[in-house]
């Protein structure tokens, strides 16, 4: 770490408190050991108060780099785990961006919070698992309390991110348009491809997820 403002105003109250010891000292003719002790007992509590600096800036920067490895993992784990439900699917795209742009932050702060190995985490997985499976079309055996519940946790992450009413309604509003449609189609009697109706919104191929690092 190079030299700054506050680097060179402890080094000048260190030159300051030795010339002053100095002069202290050529101002007698003959210092006593009193004056010596005095002396010695100021340097020594400079350099005790400079130790215990050195050290709280070295935490910081231990801290501070255990704070960024902790985050690099994460942001690994979170972008693994939803690439492991997104890739080979065709997903609507309202849903991807949640899962991708809202729902990794809800993933990456538990496991900051909560640890790789707790129930929270576990439960965050529980849940973008629950909102593949809610769009799929196969099936309709409860689904409609599946939904229900996943709504509702997908409620609670939300409002972990601090994020307000109207925001949270639009993100899950956004979630019900493809899960009542996928409800829809299963309800429905297979059609021939030519008598199929389109589906209300157009699914796309699930991205990659690629979480960028920030310090």
């Amino acid at each position: 770490m190079g030299w700054n403002e506050h680097d060179d105003l402890r080094r000048d109250q260190l030159h300051a408190l030795l010339e002053d010891i100095v002069e202290q000292l050529l101002a007698e003719a003959q210092p006593d050991a009193a004056l010596f002790d005095s002396l010695n007992q100021r340097l020594a509590d400079f350099l005790r108060t400079e130790q215990r600096r050195a050290e709280r800036v070295e935490q910081r920067t231990r801290d501070a780099e255990e704070g960024r490895a902790r985050i690099q993992a994460a942001r690994s784990e979170v972008a693994r785990e939803i690439n492991g439900l997104l890739v080979g699917r065709t997903l609507p795209v309202t849903l991807v961006d949640l899962l991708r742009d809202t729902w990794s932050q809800v993933m990456q702060m538990v496991f900051l919070r909560e640890g790789g190995e707790s129930m929270a985490w576990q439960q965050s997985l529980d849940t973008a698992m629950a909102l593949v499976v809610s769009v799929d079309a196969a099936g309709v055996e409860l689904r409609v309390e599946h939904n229900r519940q996943t709504e509702a946790a997908l409620r609670s992450g939300l409002e972990l991110l601090g994020l307000d009413a109207a925001a949270i309604v639009a993100q899950l509003q956004a979630v019900a348009q493809p899960q009542r449609a996928a409800l829809a189609l299963a309800e429905k009697p297979q059609l021939s491809p030519e008598n199929a109706a389109p589906v209300a919104e157009a699914p796309m191929q699930a991205p990659v997820v690629e979480l960028s690092v920030s310090d």
